[in-house]
């Protein structure tokens, strides 16, 4: 994944400030899925790191979980079953990178974790 400058290597394990600026859906071994791509602030300034869910409309998966997170408020009955994503493209919010490895045993970052900050939640 490239930003304004190449990601290189991983990135200390931690919690950001990040905004989210991607959304893409893809599909791989593990079916249909919606990837969100959060570009760093901060100390990390520049560089993305990514989460991604099912695609499901389960009021009670991963995805909504997600979704829910970004938004800073639980999705109403329904919501997610014509969900506008493009509505959550410029959210800033606070995200929990770990480290992983794939299959190959190469490392790299992942967000594990998305908080809202209180001064965000406050502004609405």
């Amino acid at each position: 994944m490239e930003t304004s400058r190449r990601n290189t290597g991983t990135l200390p394990e931690g919690t950001y400030p990040a905004t989210l600026t991607d959304i893409r859906f893809f599909e791989n071994a593990y079916g249909r899925r919606v990837g969100f791509i959060f570009e760093l602030q901060g100390k990390a300034q520049g560089r993305s790191v990514m989460c991604s869910a099912r695609y499901s409309t389960a009021p009670n998966g991963k995805l909504a979980n997600i979704i829910e997170r970004i938004m800073g408020r639980a999705l109403a009955a329904g919501e997610l079953e014509d969900f506008d994503y493009d509505r959550l493209r410029g959210r800033e919010c606070l995200v929990m990178v770990l480290t992983g490895r794939n299959r190959s045993g190469k490392r790299f970052s992942y967000v594990d974790q998305i908080f809202q900050p209180a001064a965000l939640l406050e502004r609405g």
